[in-house]
């Protein structure tokens, strides 16, 4: 976490954003607070922290990183709660 927070710390330098709440004001939970550093990198700075590579835009970024990166506690917790809305089954397919 510490290593994300110095890089958003150099990109925000780059582009002159003076105060940052989000490393101003942690989250009490550190896996919470990851999650919100890397996507602060995606969205603002277009900075995918696993590939380690800047991009020119948000949509750049998607084209060579894809859409997302999501950690593994994010992805069980987006799997159940899309099979609490769609549960199997319970969705038909126009023809």
């Amino acid at each position: 976490m510490e290593l994300s927070k110095k890089l958003i710390a150099a990109l925000d330098d780059e582009k002159e954003i003076k105060e940052n709440p989000l490393l101003q004001n942690p989250l009490e939970d550190p896996s919470k607070q990851l999650d919100l550093q890397l996507l602060y990198l995606r969205k603002v700075h277009s900075y995918c922290f696993y590939c380690a590579a800047e991009h020119h835009d948000e949509r750049m970024l998607a084209a060579k990183c894809g859409p997302i990166h999501l950690r593994k506690h994010i992805i069980k917790t987006v799997v159940l709660t899309i099979s609490k809305i769609y549960p199997i089954g319970s969705y038909s397919r126009s023809p």
